[in-house]
């Protein structure tokens, strides 16, 4: 993991994150510090869509509003911790997901969940009420950026 890590993950967020900026710098540790987490929180999430989606990193309120205006939002506080149901609402609401006929009627974590495992996004064989560490979620924002293309 930490060599796909290096050859892949770190060079994608390089590019999301590319304004020469020390703000820049402070997205690298971000990452970086993300890395070594045992638990990925909702704001650490808020924080990868805001830039995955064009928003410019400030502050959680910020980059929640932002989010929140692109209709990917949830409503949860900063540090709850993230599973993967909120992660797959929210990447199923940003690419727009229909693999799931019940994620089309009902909107939710779990259903949300099952299309993004239909979809390769996330393992078939877990559950949404896992929570997501800080490499499964920077590997969920690469396989993301994947496909939507960029």
């Amino acid at each position: 993991m930490r060599n796909y890590f290096k050859k892949i993950i770190i060079p994608l967020f390089i590019l999301i994150f590319s304004a020469a900026s020390a703000q820049n710098i402070s997205q690298l540790d971000f990452i970086h510090s993300l890395d070594s987490k045992t638990a990925a929180t909702y704001g650490d999430a808020v924080k990868l869509f805001a830039a995955e989606t064009g928003g410019k990193p400030d502050n959680f309120t910020a980059e929640s509003a932002f989010l929140n205006e692109k209709g990917i939002a949830l409503n949860y506080t900063e540090d709850a911790p993230l599973t993967r149901g909120m992660a797959a609402l929210m990447t199923s609401k940003y690419l727009n997901l229909k693999g799931s006929f019940m994620y089309r009627i009902f909107k939710s974590e779990r259903y949300a969940y099952r299309a993004c495992a239909a979809d390769s996004l996330m393992p078939g064989d877990a559950s949404e009420l896992d929570r997501l560490s800080g490499p499964e979620l920077l590997e969920l924002m690469s396989l993301i950026s994947d496909k939507k293309g960029e």
